[in-house]
């Protein structure tokens, strides 16, 4: 059986369908007392006329922009306050897993794209060159440290899975360079940063995976 990359776009249930068909209205409601110009506002109309399956894939980069817009022009509080009013509007949508990033605690969000990276990078892989053991036990481990990083303040988490994750880029590298060469490696990491760069670039602890892909990028290029 494929193992599924966390980069995935959910099914299309009937809760999230009348979510996103409300978000529209929410978002327009949100942006009307701005003064400031939208610089994502093509991207946005595009994405109102969209199908809600289209939007359900669109969406993690769309609110990755709602985010940086608020912080830069209105500030912290602002997005607090945005943040508050779409996770009560919107439950559906606010605990889907590359959603739900926004909301972590900052030291483990981290961990959470780092998971997302890992899982993406590792099901490429293993759908090109079929799955192995180690490969299996390590998409394996990923998920179970994707899992702790989600955990609840109060929750007993293991920290030694978040902490073990964060070195997983670089000792993934290492494992798959010298086998299928560092070129398409390094062509695989550039696509899966850039895909996560669309949709957490906005978030401060994304510098973490930014910093990581340019020590792994600077070293074999």
């Amino acid at each position: 059986m494929a193992l599924e990359s966390l980069i995935k776009t959910p099914i299309l249930t009937r809760e999230l369908d009348f979510e996103l068909t409300g978000f529209g209205v929410f978002v327009d409601d949100e942006l009307t007392n701005s003064d400031i110009t939208v610089p994502f506002a093509e991207d946005l109309e595009d994405f109102l006329a969209a199908s809600n399956r289209l939007k359900l894939f669109n969406f993690p980069a769309l609110y990755n922009d709602l985010e940086g817009f608020f912080l830069d022009t209105e500030g912290e509080m602002r997005l607090k306050e945005f943040r508050r009013k779409f996770r009560t509007k919107f439950p559906f949508l606010a605990t889907l897993d590359q959603v739900v990033v926004f909301f972590m605690p900052a030291d483990r969000q981290p961990c959470a794209m780092s998971c997302f990276f890992l899982t993406e990078v590792l099901s490429r892989i293993m759908e090109v060159y079929g799955q192995t053991k180690k490969l299996t036990e390590r998409f394996r481990r990923v998920e179970e440290c994707f899992q702790a990083c989600k955990m609840s303040f109060g929750e007993d988490a293991d920290m030694s899975n978040q902490i073990q994750v964060l070195n997983m880029p670089t000792e993934l590298f290492d494992t798959l360079g010298p086998t299928l060469g560092k070129k398409p490696v390094l062509n695989l990491y550039q696509r899966t940063f850039d895909k996560l760069q669309s949709q957490y670039s906005n978030l401060p602890s994304f510098v973490f995976l930014q910093s990581a892909m340019e020590k792994i990028f600077t070293a074999h290029r």
